[in-house]
């Protein structure tokens, strides 16, 4: 009975924990200051492919906390070099401008 009663309690104790998880969230602009239309960010850590919005926002959910991330852009057909960023913490920012060198897409974290 005393053992159940100790299970039982680490196991409440275990669900009430809270759930964290990280996002990364900022704007794309390529280098003019416009919003690269059509833009998908990736992050390398999980969450879903995002396409920005009509202001270059994009925002990505549900990723796991301190861990390393790779961003991943890709803008009419090309793939930009990866942006990398550590969940430091819940929210996490980073805003990137896409330019372009002959045939390859450069992001630039601002």
């Amino acid at each position: 009975m005393y053992r159940t009663s100790i299970l039982s309690a680490c196991l409440l104790l275990f669900l009430a924990c809270p759930v964290s998880a990280a996002e990364i969230y900022g704007q794309l602009r390529d280098s003019h200051g416009k919003v690269p239309a059509g833009a998908q960010v990736t992050a390398s850590c999980g969450g879903e492919q995002i396409t920005v919005d009509s202001y270059g926002r994009y925002r990505i959910t549900d990723l796991p906390l301190r861990t390393n991330c790779e961003l991943i852009i890709s803008y009419q057909k090309l793939s930009a070099t990866p942006v990398r960023i550590y969940t430091s913490k819940n929210r996490n920012s980073a805003n990137i401008t896409l330019k372009r060198a002959g045939s390859r897409l450069l992001a630039i974290r601002r």
